[in-house]
């Protein structure tokens, strides 16, 4: 890695840096990780509050910053795509795409079981957020195929946990700290992630069903022995069907049987493709929550759904991986939606997964939605979260208020 002598590049804010309307005094663009902690050893020593930036296509995720003295933006740093063939591993710098780096693991016919969501998401991004998509129910999250990670605390520190083999977990569980907590804990530069071949074969399973048999072909499919990749649902508010969608993949003489068979573990007209359907993987609305649910009340929760976006006349949409309880719930708010619409839509997605044993979290959405909700709702463990924030970043001056309790 080539480092640089040269003053850190240093402009004014401009409006199209802003964060939620807040325009930063400062953005600095280091081209080299001894510059990137340079920048934040700087920024901490003159208590500068400060959110770290890639391509910005999450930038209405989570709350406003408190305050905003500095972006610093990652597009400068070199990209290191290091790939480990033989033992399935990678280390990635966080600037990289997910695209750029699936294309980069394809030439060795591998791959990062992680499927890209939102369009241009850095790795940086990825961990940050720790958004997953349907492969999350085959292969697991964002923090099941991390196995390490270097971050630069506030205070310019190097720190690094895991390795490039597998086995290696010492520090895994600084490496689940950095995923979801939204770059308040330091700025991740590099990424060690676990690898997996890609298929030789692959076939989209979709049925569609009246919402109240849905249940036992999603009970049906949680316990087939067909071991599906993904199994995702499609829910538009205005019907009452469910369109289920299956992910069957592996070794080409195997794959067709297993679609065969669950085809009749499914038990309704199916239809069979080579290419996932149109809503696959894709976040709805434009204002988006997220929802965990029990797996058993997947039907349940889509029902009253489909009720509440009655009641209060506001079309929604529900998709997500059932397999695992995570659902998305979108909706585009526009002009004629009321506050008190979106205040009550908000509570009530709230109260249906409260009463499914889960929770409900506003993943994106314009900052006037934001404003207007309780973004995060109720996290038992915040006393904790506070205590964990307070030792990696003590001054509080990354992306302050953005996590969940103001963190």
């Amino acid at each position: 890695m080539t480092e640089t002598s040269e003053p850190i590049a240093l402009r004014p804010g401009l409006s199209s840096d802003a964060i939620d309307l807040m325009v930063p005094t400062t953005v600095a663009r280091p081209r080299s990780i001894s510059e990137f902690r340079q920048t934040l050893r700087d920024a901490s020593s003159s208590s500068t509050s400060m959110v770290i930036t890639g391509n910005r296509t999450k930038i209405e995720w989570g709350l406003p910053p408190e305050s905003l003295d500095l972006i610093v933006e990652t597009g400068g740093l070199p990209k290191i795509v290091e790939h480990a063939a033989s033992d399935l591993v990678v280390r990635v710098s966080s600037n990289v795409e997910l695209e750029e780096l699936q294309q980069e693991l394809g030439r060795n016919n591998q791959r990062l079981a992680i499927d890209s969501v939102v369009r241009r998401t850095t790795i940086g991004g990825l961990i940050a957020t720790g958004i997953s998509g349907p492969l999350r129910y085959g292969f697991g999250s964002v923090k099941d195929l991390l196995i390490g990670v270097t971050a630069i605390r506030s205070d310019g520190v190097l720190a690094s946990s895991g390795g490039r083999v597998v086995k290696n977990v010492a520090g895994y569980d600084l490496a689940k700290l950095y995923t979801g907590s939204y770059g308040t804990l330091g700025a991740i530069t590099e990424a060690f992630f676990r690898l997996h071949a890609i298929p030789e074969s692959s076939r989209y399973l979709t049925c569609q069903l009246p919402v109240r048999q849905s249940r036992q072909a999603l009970a049906n499919l949680t316990q087939t022995q067909t071991s599906p990749s993904a199994i995702e649902i499609y829910v538009d508010s205005s019907s009452e069907t469910m369109e289920i969608g299956v992910l069957i993949e592996g070794l080409a003489r195997g794959v067709d049987d297993r679609a065969e068979r669950c085809r009749q573990e499914i038990g309704a007209e199916i239809s069979i493709n080579d290419k996932p359907p149109d809503w696959w993987g894709a976040l709805p609305g434009t204002t988006t929550f997220k929802i965990t649910t029990e797996i058993a009340q997947i039907a349940t929760v889509v029902s009253q759904l489909s009720i509440l976006s009655l009641n209060l006349q506001l079309a929604v949409t529900v998709t997500g991986s059932a397999g695992v309880g995570v659902l998305f719930v979108g909706i585009d708010i526009g002009e004629s939606t009321t506050k008190e619409q979106t205040v009550a839509l908000s509570r009530g997605i709230r109260t249906i997964a409260s009463k499914a044993g889960g929770a409900s979290v506003v993943l994106r959405g314009p900052s006037t939605v934001r404003a207007a909700i309780d973004v995060w709702g109720p996290i038992p463990a915040i006393d904790l979260m506070r205590r964990v924030k307070e030792q990696f970043d003590p001054a509080f001056l990354l992306a302050p208020g953005r996590f969940v309790g103001g963190l």
